[in-house]
């Protein structure tokens, strides 16, 4: 276990931005990937949707998102509450072993309210919209306290790496099994965890309950067929494990955010 004795080093090479962004109703992002940046989010207000390497995370006031070179992603905002957000971009260099093993740990959405690491993020924006001189210093200075502060926090709770890999195969099962409407109960024998326990670190990984996250990957499946194949409502209703039109429809209009009804005009 890698313990807060540990040496973290690593270099900021260079800020990129540190910008807030408040988005419209239509704001998307389509299959993203920078090879060469890191991404530290702090969610000011609103939702939005996001999809990390295939894999659906719901965001929420107050949670940090932190992308890693490398990872594709899509987001959605959410048509009821548009999401505002702070944004920070850099580059790093010279990440040793140690450093390397908590940042792989660091899972994409942290949950973390009225810790001082919030403040980080608003200050940081402040110093990039200001730009009063020593301003490029004052940020890599609040960067490597929200980056230390990160680290402290995943050096004391590696539980949630523990798991992340087995809750993947959980996630990639409801994914190619879109037709199934699986129990929390038989959700948690596939890692072998209490329904209770297993109940709370899904909601930690993905931001949706276990039911939240196959209606939304059952809408959203739903709407692809309803886009691009000959299928009634009450088929593709059917194709996705609902056999009630009625519900069908109530609940493709909340995740969606339209009735089926017009998506298949």
């Amino acid at each position: 276990m890698i313990s807060v004795q540990n040496t973290y080093d690593f270099s900021i090479d260079e800020i990129l931005s540190a910008v807030f962004i408040e988005t419209q109703r239509d704001w998307k992002l389509s299959n993203l990937c920078f090879m060469d940046r890191w991404i530290l989010c702090y969610s000011v207000d609103g939702e939005v949707t996001y999809t990390i390497d295939n894999q659906y995370k719901m965001i929420k006031k107050g949670d940090i998102l932190f992308i890693p070179p490398g990872k594709s992603r899509s987001a959605t905002t959410s048509s009821f509450s548009p999401w505002k957000f702070i944004v920070i971009k850099f580059r790093l260099s010279h990440v040793n072993d140690e450093t390397k093993a908590i940042l792989d740990s660091i899972p994409n959405i942290l949950q973390l309210p009225n810790h001082p690491v919030i403040q980080g993020f608003k200050e940081m924006e402040l110093a990039w919209r200001t730009k009063k001189p020593g301003y490029i210093l004052k940020c890599k200075g609040l960067l490597y306290s929200i980056m230390y502060q990160l680290f402290s926090k995943m050096a004391g709770n590696m539980e949630h790496s523990k798991y992340s890999k087995v809750l993947s195969n959980v996630l990639s099962v409801i994914g190619s099994n879109v037709q199934e409407n699986y129990s929390v109960q038989e959700l948690a024998e596939m890692v072998d965890l209490s329904s209770s326990y297993f109940r709370t670190i899904f909601k930690q990984f993905t931001g949706f309950s276990p039911v939240q996250y196959q209606n939304y990957i059952k809408m959203h499946h739903a709407y692809d067929l309803l886009t691009c194949e000959h299928y009634t409502i009450s088929e593709v209703a059917d194709r996705v494990g609902i056999n009630d039109e009625f519900y069908f429809s109530r609940l493709f209009k909340q995740v969606i955010g339209t009735p089926p009804s017009q998506v298949k005009r």
